[in-house]
């Protein structure tokens, strides 16, 4: 392991070369020393063998290929507002990856609510044409799991990013991408960085004037809005509609067919996914 101050100033970075899940691993290190992990701090690891994300589900991928860590947000606002907290994390991956610049015809953007993905401009080689149910040509290339620390004022968000995989063999799903396949040379160490300077900038505007105070750069920056949607509530309840918007709250709006809006948050979806 090894513990360094990373490039920018606002936080420490911690580095392993394999573990579970770094945000298992973070959470047990706050409630062990919370002193010890000061707000942005990041625990990042070359191989992460347990990954995890909603709903229960694993995300693995091969050594040295992803970008994989975790956050420490101390949160200077009301509890209530800390689930957007993943939104602005999600911004700030898309700011991250678009910087990189993911050559002329690929852009990035948000997937409501904790997704981040590719889409091509017009016809982007590197990235798959074919439409794919609940995601068409868009494909995803980050995620993003937030979780309040029991019993501290403290938030960990784990984010991963697939960044050197050239094999299709070597996505751990049949709608991912990568950082590579979409003509990008990086190395995951960059990618951690980079997106930790974004999350810095944007978590200090957000303490400030909470998600109201980025909304308009979180809608912009989300493809789901204006898509046909289907949002599964859990139980067999499905929420079929056009996304319209996102709430300065963070709830996705969805108009059904006669018109009715619905806002839905992200802690009452299982998934969502264009049809």
């Amino acid at each position: 392991m090894s513990r360094e101050p990373a490039a920018s100033p606002c936080f420490t970075l911690v580095e392993v070369a394999e573990t579970g899940s770094t945000s298992s691993d973070l959470v047990a290190a706050i409630l062990a020393d919370d002193g010890a992990w000061p707000h942005l701090s990041v625990l990042r690891t070359d191989h992460q063998a347990a990954g995890r994300g909603r709903a229960g589900r694993t995300w693995t991928t091969p050594p040295g290929t992803s970008a994989t860590f975790s956050v420490v947000l101390r949160p200077g606002r009301p509890r209530a507002e800390w689930a957007t907290l993943s939104l602005v994390a999600g911004l700030a991956v898309v700011r991250a990856l678009r910087a990189l610049g993911a050559g002329p015809n690929v852009d990035a953007a948000l997937k409501w609510p904790n997704d981040v993905v590719l889409r091509s401009r017009t016809s982007a080689p590197d990235l798959a044409t074919d439409d794919l149910p609940g995601w068409g040509t868009t494909r995803k290339v980050a995620g993003i799991l937030a979780e309040t620390v029991p019993g501290r004022d403290a938030v960990v968000v784990g984010i991963g990013v697939n960044v050197a995989q050239r094999a299709v063999a070597d996505l751990p799903v049949a709608w991912a991408t990568s950082l590579a396949l979409a003509g990008v040379t990086v190395t995951p160490r960059e990618v951690a960085l980079d997106v930790g300077r974004e999350l810095a900038s944007l978590t200090a505007t957000w303490e400030r004037g909470g998600l109201a105070a980025l909304h308009d750069d979180v809608v912009a920056a989300t493809d789901t809005i204006g898509r046909e949607v289907a949002v599964d509530l859990g139980d067999g309840v499905v929420l079929a509609g056009r996304a319209s918007g996102i709430e300065p709250d963070g709830r996705l709006v969805v108009v059904t067919p006669n018109g009715q809006a619905h806002p839905v948050s992200a802690g009452d979806v299982v998934h969502a996914r264009r049809v």
